[in-house]
């Protein structure tokens, strides 16, 4: 994700509008308009898909847990804390981006060069930074001008706001310079619904879902285009359902994304709204199902 010279206003402007509920709508509201070509609907209406859920809940949520979770370095912990036989990529630095200039941050990172790892924003979406070749200067700026910010004032998603401001480097899941399938699970309160693949993020996306129980490819597209042909049923499904089903217990919606490298399944990160709601589901009637099935998960658990 690079900043541009509007992206950078649109930041710095929606940076100095106070986090309050009215003007927060007010500021997400035309991106969720823009992308879905019309107002967001009351998630308790039946009329609404699961965009209005995540739209309405990215303003809302503040939650301890989840903004654990949403911060990639600690959250990779706390996965590992509830299944310590999960792995994750290793850790190799974290260090603070407060009051750190460019020249700062480019010299912090020039030891890791030409390297298989990788460096991140801990509390953002994107500025993924792969430095198993020296990246380029405008590689550099583009994560450093993620990693500066609040990500908070890009959508107003409330679970990422004062996270503190970091970087993490870790170990690279390339493998002879292949960037592993990431599986994305979305799931209620422990129930997994489908499963998500991404294939060829940084080249060719292309997005799939598929149901779990029968590795059923769906005729439905969420933002990027569908693969030409489906993949097979992976080795590890059934393993990664339980580890996702074990992950988001407790949670009303949650989206855990692992991959599968050298035969081991990885924790990536987990995620409470998805496209931070500006995704959209080529079959409307697909996405209010979605939202059916949260609400009936919600409901079976108050049960137990």
């Amino acid at each position: 994700m690079a900043l541009g010279r509007r992206e950078r206003a649109t930041v710095a402007m929606s940076s100095l509008i106070p986090d309050m509920d009215l003007l927060n709508f007010m500021v997400a509201l035309p991106s969720f308009i823009a992308h879905h070509r019309r107002l967001p609907i009351n998630p308790e209406r039946d009329s609404a898909s699961i965009d209005d859920l995540f739209f309405y809940r990215k303003l809302s949520n503040r939650s301890y847990i989840c903004k654990t979770l949403a911060d990639k370095h600690s959250g990779k912990l706390l996965a590992r804390g509830i299944l310590p036989g999960l792995s994750i990529s290793h850790t190799y630095d974290v260090f603070s981006m407060e009051n750190m200039d460019f020249s700062s941050f480019c010299r912090r990172l020039e030891p890791y060069f030409d390297k298989p790892l990788v460096a991140k924003p801990a509390h953002s979406s994107g500025g993924v930074l792969f430095l198993d070749t020296r990246p380029t200067h405008n590689l550099l700026r583009s994560t450093y001008e993620i990693a500066v910010r609040d990500y908070f004032f890009f959508s107003r998603e409330a679970v990422y706001k004062n996270l503190t401001k970091r970087i993490i480097v870790e170990e690279s899941l390339k493998r002879e310079g292949v960037i592993p399938d990431d599986f994305k699970f979305f799931c209620a309160n422990g129930e997994v619904l489908l499963c998500q693949v991404d294939r060829g993020r940084f080249t060719r996306h292309t997005r799939d879902l598929y149901e779990c129980a029968t590795w059923r490819w769906l005729p439905v597209s969420y933002r990027y285009p569908r693969s030409e042909e489906p993949i097979e049923r992976p080795d590890k499904l059934e393993e990664m359902v339980q580890i996702a089903a074990t992950l988001s217990r407790g949670f009303e919606f949650m989206r855990v994304d692992l991959y599968v490298v050298d035969n081991a399944i990885y924790f990536g990160e987990a995620t409470f709204h998805p496209e931070s709601a500006q995704g959209r589901f080529s079959d409307d009637t697909f996405g209010r199902d979605l939202l059916r099935r949260i609400r009936e998960a919600a409901l079976a658990a108050r049960r137990i």
